[in-house]
């Protein structure tokens, strides 16, 4: 349920049995209220997806870069990346976590309150009374036009957060309104009262509603049920003094201070200015141990290194700096310009005729995609490569034994005057042998 909420996902039913779209225009204040709540929890806790987007990019330049030292300054910074999204998503799992009852609670609460405070409105049409005879009189007591006590509106929340065009309202919801809530009691007003809101029967009379004094006359005064009472709760709620204030019915005590506390912790996490981590990019990473070390490796080649000299310890930092920059520009002038730069196959033409420039890719989904594709790519190479090799070693070897063969005619003929007609040929037979051993070893 908690996860229903943040991620924007529900349950569907299916085609065949789906009741019909929710009528998302006209909404109640509450699920407004709970609504924006949950989109801002979500931008909350989806913020940093830069960093994601980054550690993509820079993993499919170093794949695909045909630059052996630029592949090679590449590695620290992907690596750098990919332990910042590490922590980041931690941290975001954690927000979650933590945010995941508070919404479930707002949620159940807007949602009894709806329906509570239809329930409080309702009010019983006044009839204007008949006469009373021999014969039985009934009247019907029946609920007014309009307040009936059915809730009329509704709009699931997960529909809600999902809809471009929001309510007028929405803007103010979470920074203008702040809750009054109140329990809802049934109004014992006493039945000889004429001057109450609650309804009741009675007889004769202007306050009846008839306008006769007739006492032969029976009409039922029109009124409500139910009434607010004083406020739930002493938490504070929503936002501060001042605001505009709504009203919300709630069935208890504990049920108003279910929804004042998950309200007041949530306006907490919404003045979060977003879950981030500080140290996710080189130019502000200079003392990062790890990225030090990772920089260690590649300039004394020395890929296996566990740490680093004492030796090298107190310099080391000024070479991130030199290799990656103090600042945000300084960094995109040595490395990022070059990965973002890179054309990569556009979407709708994976064949590779129409390109885009890597920094207008920044979908994680079509990111994955391409390092899968290049890796693949370069496999195959890798593989090419090796066949090329074998086969440029092949054709020398042919070349060499035509060759020899060659010469080993011409020698020939020279050789029978001198009596060593089997010399040449012992030769070449060693070159082909060796040619076997060679093939066997490969």
């Amino acid at each position: 349920l908690a996860s229903f909420f943040l991620t924007s996902a529900g349950l569907r039913l299916p085609a065949s049995i789906a009741q019909g779209a929710p009528n998302c225009t006209d909404v109640t204040e509450h699920t407004i209220y709970a609504g924006e709540a949950i989109k801002q929890l979500q931008e909350v806790a989806d913020t940093s997806n830069q960093v994601e987007i980054r550690s993509l990019q820079a993993k499919l330049a170093m794949i695909s870069a045909s630059d052996a030292g630029f592949q090679a300054r590449l590695v620290p910074i992907v690596n750098l990346y990919e332990r910042c999204s590490l922590r980041l998503e931690d941290t975001k799992k954690q927000f979650r976590d933590r945010t995941s009852n508070l919404i479930i609670d707002l949620a159940q609460g807007t949602g009894a309150a709806a329906a509570l405070e239809a329930m409080a409105a309702m009010q019983i049409d006044t009839d204007v009374g008949k006469t009373i005879s021999a014969a039985n009189k009934f009247i019907n007591i029946k609920p007014a036009a309009g307040k009936t006590g059915i809730p009329t509106k509704y709009c699931p929340l997960s529909e809600y957060i999902k809809q471009a065009q929001l309510p007028a309202k929405a803007a103010a919801a979470r920074t203008e309104w702040k809750l009054d809530l109140k329990t809802v009691e049934q109004d014992t007003a006493a039945a000889s009262d004429h001057t109450s809101t609650a309804a009741m029967c009675c007889a004769a009379g202007a306050s009846c509603g008839e306008g006769s004094s007739d006492a032969a006359q029976l009409a039922v005064k029109g009124g409500k049920l139910f009434k607010s009472a004083t406020s739930a709760t002493d938490k504070t709620v929503g936002r501060p003094a001042g605001k505009t204030s709504k009203h919300w019915a709630t069935a208890t005590k504990q049920m108003a201070e279910q929804i004042a506390h998950a309200d007041a912790d949530i306006a907490t996490a919404l003045a979060q200015t977003g879950v981030s981590d500080t140290n996710c990019n080189p130019w502000q990473s200079h003392s990062d141990a790890e990225l030090q070390l990772d920089v260690y490796r590649l300039i004394y080649k020395k890929p296996t290194a566990t740490k680093i000299p004492t030796a090298e310890a107190t310099s080391i930092g000024q070479k991130v700096k030199e290799m990656y920059g103090s600042t945000e520009a300084e960094f995109d002038n040595l490395i990022w310009n070059s990965v973002k730069s890179i054309q990569v196959p556009k979407k709708e033409d994976p064949s590779g005729g129409k390109t885009q420039e890597l920094k207008d890719v920044t979908d994680r989904n079509r990111l994955n995609d391409l390092i899968q594709t290049s890796r693949s790519r370069t496999s195959v190479e890798e593989v090419q490569k090796v066949e090329d090799a074998k086969s440029t070693m092949r054709k020398k070897k042919l070349e060499a034994q035509k060759e020899c063969e060659k010469m080993a005619q011409k020698q020939q003929q020279n050789a029978q005057n001198l009596g060593a007609i089997m010399m040449p040929k012992i030769m070449c037979a060693n070159l082909k042998q060796d040619r076997k051993t060679h093939n066997r070893n490969r």
